[in-house]
């Protein structure tokens, strides 16, 4: 089966770095997430499949820069990406040098908590691999915006597209056919023992939505940006029906994956969907987020006042309450919660230990985005990932005027909501992570085809500081 599964990653590598740029960009999106997955384990990592792809994809960019228009572009996007290139440098150094430094001055998760724990700094923690994934995904999200600004982002949103089909659907299989009782079948899928340890967690008696996964937070982690995604989309009339109906199986896979990384996820995307709707100028996509949330806040409610008025553990919908009970009250009395909060405490006090400057990239390995970055970047890596932050949200205030304008934002929404898993489980930045994509389109402006004909599109994109010319 690995030989298989390898096999399957090389060909698809093959064909990004040699076949249409189109093939190319939809293939790394797909196969990015897959690095969480059973689908692809091949070996003891399954992180394999989106390294090949994406590795080959940056190969592909890296020979376009033998021409000087390309390189220059090149050029200026590093420049207006000033923070990422910034906090990829800072984290190369801190992660060489700081484990040497510092060491023995603190403790830190380890990457390998499974092997290590929680360990003392020092020199023999330092994770060239964790470096490579950062850097390469740093590389390979300007790639992207470059490749944004020749063909647009539709091969990403085609990629996007077929992971909620795949993803998302087998969630809400696994979700409806858990609520009557019969099995959803994993099996076939795993192809690591290890992993297949996850496959079937029960909480309260639920087999948990994991639909591939290793476990139900990677899937919720996941599904937070596509899920965020689809609103948008609807909200703005593109590709609506699509849109709705895959948002609407996913919003309800989520609901029932008794994870309580999807619940921040949900939470994050309502609160920014609830703002927008407020301020938004538009009536009529006012009016379409106000009938989305509205619905969504009925069925939340009725279902809630029915689970909520049953005896726990008696018959269905007891069993639901006794399930929503042991994900949210009593989750914080779990051993995984008691586990993710002492990962958390102790990435933060490492950072603190080190002088606010950080333990090294890849030495940290806590539970939620920011102790991790402070614990292993300090406080200069956590503002410079904050005001990346800052400029992939900033697309949202602005009001789209355009079908651009409508995707830029929708991307802006799924990459602020997707960072909410990252903030309460996340254990870093990962290139392996969808954001990259989101971000990459949310921040670039690419050559319309009636730009193209009348031959006024520039040949290097605008400045990112004026978003709204987008809509001009």
């Amino acid at each position: 089966m690995t030989t298989i599964w390898l096999g399957v990653g090389l060909a698809l590598a093959g064909i990004v770095m040699i076949g249409p740029l189109r093939w190319a960009m939809a293939i790394a999106a797909l196969t990015l997430p897959m690095a969480a997955t059973m689908v692809f384990a091949m070996g003891a990592d399954p992180i394999t499949l989106p390294v090949l792809t994406t590795l080959a994809f940056c190969l592909r960019h890296a020979t376009t820069l033998v021409t000087k228009p390309q390189r220059e572009i090149f050029l200026g996007l590093i420049a207006r990406e000033w923070p990422l290139v910034a906090l990829v440098g800072y984290a190369l150094v801190s992660g060489m040098l700081f484990p040497r430094l510092f060491a023995g001055m603190t403790v830190v998760p380890a990457q390998d908590m499974a092997r290590d724990g929680f360990a003392i700094l020092g020199p023999h923690l330092v994770s060239v691999p964790q470096m490579g994934y950062f850097l390469v995904g740093g590389y390979f999200y300007i790639a992207l915006r470059q490749s944004i600004t020749r063909l647009g982002p539709m091969p990403l949103v085609v990629g996007g597209v077929i992971q909620t089909l795949a993803f998302g659907g087998m969630g809400f299989m696994q979700a409806i056919l858990g609520l009557v009782g019969v099995e959803f079948p994993v099996d076939w899928l795993v192809t690591n023992t290890h992993y297949a340890l996850l496959a079937n967690v029960e909480a309260a008696g639920f087999v948990r939505v994991t639909a591939g996964f290793v476990e139900a937070s990677s899937w919720a982690g996941w599904a937070a940006g596509p899920l965020a995604f689809c609103y948008a989309l609807f909200i703005n009339r593109v590709a609506a029906l699509p849109a709705l109906l895959a948002g609407a199986a996913l919003a309800a896979a989520m609901l029932l994956s008794t994870s309580s990384s999807a619940y921040a996820g949900l939470f994050v995307l309502s609160v920014i969907a609830v703002a927008h709707v407020l301020i938004d100028p538009s009536p009529a996509r006012r009016s379409r987020g106000l009938m989305v949330l509205a619905a969504g806040a009925g069925v939340f409610g009725a279902a809630a006042g029915l689970i909520l008025a049953a005896d726990p553990g008696q018959g269905f919908l007891g069993d639901l309450r006794m399930m929503l009970e042991e994900m949210t009250i009593r989750k914080q009395y779990s051993l995984s919660a008691i586990e993710r909060g002492k990962m958390a405490q102790v990435g933060f006090q490492a950072g603190l230990d080190t002088f606010g400057l950080g333990a090294g990239f890849g030495t940290v390995r806590a539970s939620g985005i920011i102790a991790t970055l402070f614990g292993a970047v300090g406080l200069p890596g956590l503002i410079l990932f904050a005001v990346f932050v800052a400029m992939a949200a900033r697309i949202l205030i602005v009001r789209p005027r355009t079908r651009q304008d409508a995707i830029r934002f929708a991307a802006g929404f799924a990459f602020m909501s997707a960072l909410g898993p990252l903030v309460v489980s996340g254990v870093g930045l990962d290139l392996t992570n969808m954001i990259w994509v989101y971000a990459a389109i949310a921040r670039t402006h690419w050559t319309s085809n009636a730009e193209a004909a009348r031959g006024t599109a520039p040949s290097i994109p605008p400045s990112d500081s004026a978003p709204a010319e987008a809509g001009a």
